[in-house]
């Protein structure tokens, strides 16, 4: 699902920054063991990152809020747009409701991106 979008970023390079707090809002349904919540940042191209929580993995009791946050660096030849997606990964039956809450899309405008590989 869609948590928010930014339109109209205008061409050049951006340290793009997003976040939001998921939150459990019902107990009912259920999830896998490996079941979780992935949040991703989507600058266009290769420019995405995703975080992911256990949140809500399945006891009936279980209720609970996670802030997740990405990170990308993008370059827009043209007008761009940044979308912050998040969805509920390998349920079991029918998944537990969320919301998505303080959600921001920050893009500081830098004169140039470089990008360097790290090891470990």
């Amino acid at each position: 699902m869609t948590v928010a979008t930014m339109s109209s970023v205008p061409a050049g390079s951006y340290v793009v920054y997003a976040k939001t707090t998921v939150v459990q809002t019902a107990v009912s349904g259920g999830a896998a063991v490996n079941a979780y919540t992935r949040c991703t940042v989507d600058a266009g191209g290769s420019s995405t990152d995703y975080a992911e929580t256990e949140l809500g993995r399945g006891d009936a009791w279980e209720v609970g809020r996670a802030t997740l946050q990405a990170q990308v660096l993008a370059t827009f030849a043209g007008t761009g747009t940044i979308v912050l997606r998040c969805r509920r990964v390998n349920n079991s039956g029918s998944a537990k409701a969320a919301v998505a809450r303080q959600t921001k899309i920050i893009a500081v405008s830098v004169g140039s991106i470089t990008r360097t590989a790290v090891s470990g």
